[in-house]
Parts: structure tokens; C-alpha cells; sequence
């Protein structure tokens, strides 16, 4: 059994090479995209391509065309998804899922800290949100005018064309129209119609469910046990952990879930790295839950298995500071060496050979090879490090502390 350690305390040499290595081409990429990036604090909030059905095309705000969704590709802002005939698909922001029907086409405008704007241009999305915190809402422009949601509840919005009305159907919650012409509060049980152009008239009926809506009523949320920590309802991709695995208490740990794995299962393994801007490589897991639990959060084996720490046992909950986005939760160190190893990129190691990564452990802190701010760095460790005001004065001086860092996990 691995127990808890002092980060700070001599080095430890990994005694087992990793076979997870990274062409050299690659390892000085990330250390030009180090350098190149802003000390802007990048978005700590995103969104997850959380299912595919169907062919599903993706097209982020640099690119000049559409490709092929990946499932658990983080999403942000400029960030757009369409299904083709047939297809659906769903994003995951927070503990909320917004579900793409066949033939929709979606534009997440903004993902902002507390609001997230998007714009539907066409075909039916469902919106499933739970645990919003305080002042935060969605705000979806159609054809027609703007439904503003700011409470828990199920919302179904369909675009709409010059031949068809725009509806907006509430299940549960309250939703708010805004047009040039008419505001309106569609409560549960109520769709509103939206017809015409300049002006938009609307109407009021009892609610309309199709297939596409009756089919959420046979979808049932899991919640997690009572000690698991509150921060995890306002990590991206917790939703559906419950049925992939199960929680358990350690000591010293807290609350750690167990993913349901073949024997020989390691974390990070089983998927890709993809650039994905502002951060630059993102680890991009091939599991169907395999999205929370690298971007948020610890690794540990501990009884003889992996499995996953959201939290330290004891870690202040703040509703108005949810945690913050990673794009993988590694440590890199280059294999050429042998045992010297990174909390960072932009280092001369890198560009001795082939580098590798081993997941970072509780208590250890993640220090971003991207460019940030130090206000940045504290909130994305404040959940997974007791002495947090020691993290922001080891990443202004990370360069001197590569061969002096203790890790735990080594394959």
C-alpha cells in the first residue's frame, strides 16, 4: 500500500522506465508551444464531447473546415458540433449533458467561468443541467430569439426555419424568451412557438414531447455516494463515473473511485495527445469515462489497483472557485536520461530524446508547460495540495527543481 509523502522531501528515481514515449519532434514542439504561449490565465471551465452516435463533425474557431468529432475532446469557446442524418451526439460541461438530436448544429460561443453562450443554428438540442451553481446560466440564441437558463431543470430547443417554428419546450425548471418584440418565462410543462420574422410572434401551449424528448425520461443520474467531495459535481465528465466503476474511502486519501478495468490497466495510456489551443497537448483518453479523471484530480494505487483521488480528504469546497481544467495531469521526463524528471516543459531535457510521462499523485502539484498566471496555478492545485502557498513559488522557480521532485506513481 503507497502512503501519503512529503512532495518537498529528496528525490526519487524512477526504478521503471515508462514504455509511453513521445517522438522527439513532438517533445520539441511542446517546448516551442512553452515558450510562444500567453500568461494569460487559460479557460478553467470546458465542455467534453461525452458520446457519439453516428458520424458527428467537430470545428474549432482556428480550423477552416470540419472534421470528424472525437469522443472526450475537450470543448471550448468558438468550438462547434453537427450531426449528420441519423446521428446525435452529447457535450458534458460541469455535471450537465446538452444532447444533440440529428441534424443539429450547435456554437459554443463562450464557456465562461460562470455563463455559457451558444448559438443553434439549426435542429433540436435537449439540455439536461444539474447542480448550476450560484449564478451561473446557458444562454442559447436561435433564429428567433435568446432562452436564457439559469436554473437546474430539462429544456428541449428546436431551431426552426423559415418554414417551421421555433420551440422551446420546458420539462423542469423555468426559461426565459427573449425577442425584439416579446419576452416571455416558459415554466414546466410549457412550449412556446416562435413564428415569423420581424416581427416574431409567440405562443404558449402545454408541453410538446417527441421521440427524441421521451427518450431522456428512460435515463436515470447516479448520484455518487454522500462522502465523495462536492467539487465533484462541477467537474466535466463526473456525470457518469458511478457506472463505470464504484467509490470507496481510504485513509489518508478520502474518497477514491475505482474505474472497471482489465488486469494490467494503467492511466494514460489508452489514448492519444492532441494539440488542443490555449493549452497546447491535451491527453485525449479512449474510455467512455475517461475524461474527468485526467483532467482533474490524482491518481493513486492504492489495494493492489489504480484508482482515482477527486479531491484530498478535507479540501475546502468553494462554490464561486469550482476546480479548474488541466489538459493531463502528468509529470514528463525524459527517457534518454533516465531518471531526470520534469514538473514542466520548456526545459533543455526535452531535447535529448524521447520523453515520457507518469500520472502525478496526491499531494504532488501540477505545474502547467503553458504560460500562466500564478493566481492560475493555486486554483488548479488548491483541491490536491495541503501546502498550496509553497505550489506558486515552485513554479517560479521550476527549472531548478527537475531532478528534485518525488513521485509515487511509476508503472
Amino acid at each position: 500500500m503507497r502512503r501519503p509523502h512529503d512532495l518537498f522531501g529528496s528525490a526519487l528515481a524512477l526504478t521503471t522506465a515508462l514504455s509511453l514515449t513521445l517522438p522527439l519532434a513532438l517533445s520539441l514542439a511542446l517546448v516551442g508551444t512553452a515558450r510562444a504561449q500567453s500568461a494569460d490565465a487559460p479557460p478553467s471551465r470546458v465542455g467534453q464531447v461525452a458520446f457519439i452516435n453516428g458520424q458527428v463533425s467537430f470545428a474549432d474557431s482556428s480550423t477552416n473546415g470540419w472534421t470528424q468529432a472525437t469522443l472526450n475532446y475537450p470543448i471550448v469557446s468558438g468550438d462547434a458540433l453537427y450531426t449528420q442524418p441519423g446521428a446525435q451526439t452529447a457535450v458534458a460541461i460541469d455535471a450537465s449533458r446538452i444532447t444533440l438530436n440529428s441534424g443539429a448544429e450547435l456554437t459554443f460561443t463562450r464557456i465562461g467561468n460562470r455563463t455559457v453562450t451558444a448559438a443553434l443554428a439549426q435542429g433540436e438540442v435537449f439540455f439536461d443541467l444539474r447542480y448550476l451553481s450560484p449564478g451561473n446560466s446557458y444562454s442559447i440564441t436561435t433564429p428567433r430569439g435568446t432562452v436564457t437558463l439559469s436554473q437546474n431543470g430539462r429544456y428541449d430547443i428546436i431551431a426552426g426555419d423559415a418554414n417551421s417554428p421555433t420551440e422551446i419546450s420546458t420539462l423542469r425548471g423555468s426559461a426565459a424568451l427573449q425577442t425584439q418584440a416579446v419576452a416571455l418565462t416558459i415554466t414546466a410543462g410549457q412550449t412556446a412557438y416562435l413564428q415569423g420574422n420581424q416581427p416574431v410572434t409567440a405562443s404558449l401551449t402545454t408541453l410538446r414531447a417527441d421521440p427524441f424528448i421521451n427518450s431522456f425520461n428512460q435515463r436515470r443520474y447516479v448520484a455518487p455516494p454522500s462522502y465523495v467531495p462536492q467539487s465533484v459535481e462541477q467537474m466535466t465528465g463526473t456525470a457518469e463515473l458511478t457506472s463505470y466503476g464504484s467509490w470507496q474511502q481510504a485513509p489518508h486519501y478520502g474518497a477514491i473511485w475505482y474505474p472497471t478495468v482489465a488486469p494490467g490497466w494503467v492511466p494514460y495510456h489508452y489514448g492519444h495527445w492532441a494539440y488542443v489551443a490555449p493549452w497546447g497537448w491535451t491527453w485525449v483518453d479512449n474510455e467512455p469515462w475517461g475524461f474527468a479523471p485526467f483532467h482533474y484530480g490524482r491518481w493513486v494505487q492504492y489495494g493492489g489497483r489504480w484508482g482515482w483521488a477527486p479531491a484530498y480528504e478535507g479540501a475546502p469546497y468553494n462554490a464561486y472557485q469550482p476546480p479548474v481544467y488541466a489538459p493531463a495531469l502528468v509529470s514528463f521526463f525524459s527517457v534518454g536520461s533516465g531518471v531526470a524528471i520534469s514538473v514542466g516543459l520548456g526545459v533543455g531535457a526535452f531535447a535529448q530524446g524521447n520523453i515520457g510521462w507518469v500520472p502525478l499523485g496526491p499531494q504532488e502539484p501540477y505545474l502547467p508547460w503553458y504560460r500562466c498566471r500564478p493566481d492560475y496555478v493555486r486554483n488548479l492545485n488548491v483541491d490536491n495540495v495541503r501546502n498550496i502557498n509553497r505550489v506558486t513559488t515552485i513554479y517560479n522557480n521550476r527549472t531548478t527543481i527537475i531532478n528534485n521532485t518525488r513521485v509515487i506513481n511509476n508503472y
